[in-house]
């Protein structure tokens, strides 16, 4: 395992109305997933990930603003990841993630989803990243809270 080392290893999404509930105190989280529900893999690239959970005072107490970049590498992405990703464009996403100190996390909420859109990036260099890009944006009532099992 690495120490310290910075970044993103893995993303998983579900969509919200498969999300019974999640149960959290003290920074962690359990995520209980409804009957027959799954969270979907989404291979990420080496670099491209990046994931920002940030606070927003007011009067009222502390929102968290979330926003996510996630590139996607083309032959990471079959025809069934494709319309899964596509789909997050109508319904929203709970993430969870894991950075490479092997700690899991989870963004979003059935009661605060995300927002997500899905574009096909075509880059008009050689040099440029062709695949796919997640971003996402949302509130939450936490920070990412790190999941236990």
């Amino acid at each position: 395992m690495a120490d310290n080392m910075g970044g993103i290893s893995e993303t998983w999404f579900v969509i919200p109305k498969d999300v019974k509930n999640i149960i959290t105190g003290s920074g962690l989280a359990k995520v209980i997933l409804k009957d027959g529900a799954v969270w979907f893999p989404v291979h990420i690239g080496r670099y491209g990930t990046v994931i920002k959970v940030e606070p927003q005072t007011a009067d009222a107490g502390t929102l968290y603003n979330v926003s996510a970049t996630i590139q996607i590498p083309r032959q990471y992405l079959d025809e069934a990841g494709m319309f899964f990703c596509k789909r997050l464009n109508r319904t929203g996403a709970v993430i969870k993630y894991k950075n490479f100190n092997g700690d899991w996390f989870v963004v979003g909420s059935e009661r605060f989803p995300l927002k997500c859109t899905f574009e096909i990036l075509h880059p008009n260099n050689p040099g440029g990243f062709s695949g796919y890009k997640l971003t996402i944006s949302g509130k939450q009532l936490s920070p990412q809270l790190q999941i236990t099992e």
